[in-house]
């Protein structure tokens, strides 16, 4: 397959052309779980109950203990040993 190299602002809106329209929540977070950015999957997904926001942990969209496990994997992924397997949880809000 040929490599396929697109100006940076064509990477870029790529991305985000992809972001908004994923079916599934996606969220960006920086190095301390705290949400950057969220598609609107997630917004939909996080139920009515939750003012997802810029700055708010991601943990907090998660019933326990499945926010504590996050922190874990977020930490082992900036350490180099995250896997990436599934982290099965439930909404934080019952009704979403």
């Amino acid at each position: 397959m040929a490599e396929c190299r697109l100006p940076p602002p064509a990477v870029a809106e790529a991305f985000r052309l992809l972001f908004e329209a994923a079916p599934d929540g996606v969220a960006l977070l920086d190095a301390e779980g705290r949400i950057r950015a969220a598609n609107p999957a997630l917004h939909r997904l996080a139920g009515p109950a939750v003012a997802l926001r810029a700055g708010m942990p991601a943990a907090q969209l998660l019933a326990p203990p499945a926010g504590e496990a996050l922190a874990t994997r977020i930490a082992a992924a900036l350490a180099g040993l995250g896997e990436g397997a599934p982290l099965l949880a439930a909404p934080a809000d019952p009704a979403a």
